[in-house]
């Protein structure tokens, strides 16, 4: 078994967990705010953009 390589334990904001097979990104809610990660992976065909007030997520779907 491999153990997982862990980054950004330090800062706290962002922490990549990687174990080989699984990546984990865990997020405080500022740098999720500020990296809107969930922009990337969409179920949906429209090229209309998610609003997004004050760091919240207004009409996302997921």
């Amino acid at each position: 078994m491999t153990l997982p390589g862990v980054e950004g334990q330090e800062g706290g904001k962002w922490i990549l967990i990687n174990s080989g097979k699984l990546i984990v990104h865990v997020l405080d809610e500022e740098a999720r705010a500020e990296y809107y990660l969930e922009s990337l992976w969409t179920s949906e065909t429209s090229k209309e953009e998610p609003v997004r007030v004050k760091g919240k997520f207004e009409d996302y779907k997921f």
